[in-house]
């Protein structure tokens, strides 16, 4: 059950046809969502609850740009997708930790460093990605 394994500690679900390919994200607010409708789980694909509309980085990108479209999108999930397919995802979580254990000052430096930096031209726009 797609709900259960959100809910339970996986806080995303990147959605992939059998060939690989992505096609969407179903995270803890797409669950709400669907809960404020009040649906049948039972009945519920996961190509109808999923997100299609996804913003994505590439593996090589900075942290930096991935920390840029995550505060300016508003959400909390972003996949890491390269030419081969779905590598991984990123999430606030993540960076914080990684922040946190780098010591206070590389802190400061990364943080200095961050002033002015914009995302890649190409990871900035949603891509819609066709049903398969």
């Amino acid at each position: 059950d797609i709900s259960q394994k959100v809910m339970q500690d996986l806080f995303a679900l990147m959605v992939v046809t059998e060939k690989g390919d992505f096609v969407g994200i179903i995270t803890e607010r797409d669950i709400l969502r669907q809960c404020q409708r009040k649906v049948d789980f039972e009945k519920l694909t996961a190509g109808e609850v999923m997100t299609k509309d996804v913003i994505s980085v590439k593996p090589q990108y900075d942290i930096k740009v991935a920390i840029d479209l995550l505060g300016k999108g508003g959400f909390r999930h972003l996949p890491v997708i390269s030419k081969t397919g779905v590598e991984g995802i990123v999430t606030m979580r993540d960076i914080f930790t990684a922040l946190s254990a780098a010591g206070r000052k590389q802190l400061e430096l990364f943080l200095v460093s961050f002033e002015g930096v914009r995302p890649a031209p190409e990871c900035g726009t949603r891509r819609s990605y066709a049903k398969e």
